[in-house]
């Protein structure tokens, strides 16, 4: 069976929103030239329409706005979830589906760093428990797991690839099965296949405040500087440890 988005869960009564997204990927190459002049004056850029190349390149060009809206969304998802504020749980469904998108697109423009992932998934896990819970992997695990899976793909590493497949039906992380749906979604289709799975996943699990995420395939085409690399690769356990800090006194 499909798990629902389980992070959706409060861990205090098992109601509530999701537990946001991650800060962990360092996104390589800049925008390409030779994008249409009459996208310029645009305020936004719709990811909808065009290729799969066209949906990367927009996220490309638009990345440094999406990182800080992401981290930002994210803080505000985890400090709604400490404090019980429903609005900004809201504002945390924007972060997950943009952390994926930088995420494909990373993994579409060079391989991912596996160690580097595996050590962020480990250093987190222990704060994610104790704002969440300890039954789930956080999601720069789920993320870890999709790593391995199109790394064994591309090596043609049939056994590997069949593990990587049984550790995400069987094994309960941050988002569940919406998590690796969404990048498969993402990886292989583009933005609209997200956008139906968002509305499947949210109107059968009941979880209607998740079509929030839904606005976030209209990203500000905002002038803003890049984060810094180690700020941004660190940013999801550096977060979970202050908010965990802040929380335990």
């Amino acid at each position: 069976m499909i798990r629902c988005p389980v992070s959706m869960s409060n861990s205090r009564n098992g109601e509530g929103f999701g537990s946001g997204g991650l800060g962990l990927m360092v996104l390589a190459a800049g925008p390409r030239r030779g994008r249409p002049q009459a996208e310029s004056g645009k305020s936004h850029v719709s990811l909808f329409g065009g290729s799969q190349s066209d949906f990367l390149e927009r996220v490309s060009e638009s990345r440094n706005a999406m990182q800080w809206v992401a981290c930002v969304t994210m803080l505000l998802d985890h400090i709604g979830h400490i404090y019980e504020l429903p609005i900004l749980r809201c504002a945390g469904r924007i972060a997950m589906p943009y952390y994926c998108m930088l995420f494909v697109l990373t993994g579409k423009k060079q391989s991912y760093d596996l160690l580097r992932l595996g050590i962020l998934a480990a250093v987190s896990q222990p704060f994610y428990g104790m704002i969440f819970e300890f039954d789930r992997l956080n999601i720069i695990a789920g993320f870890f797991v999709f790593a391995l899976l199109i790394d064994a793909m591309n090596k043609k590493l049939l056994r590997r690839s069949i593990a990587c497949l049984l550790v995400m039906l069987i094994v309960p992380v941050d988002y569940g099965h919406f998590l690796y749906l969404s990048l498969f979604a993402l990886w292989y289709v583009g933005p609209m296949a997200y956008v139906l799975l968002n509305v499947v996943f949210a109107v059968a699990c009941g979880l209607l405040v998740q079509l929030v995420g839904c606005f976030a395939w209209y990203i500000p085409k905002l002038n803003m500087p890049r984060i810094p690399v180690v700020v941004y690769r660190w940013y999801y356990p550096l977060h979970l440890f202050v908010i965990a800090f802040i929380a335990s006194g």
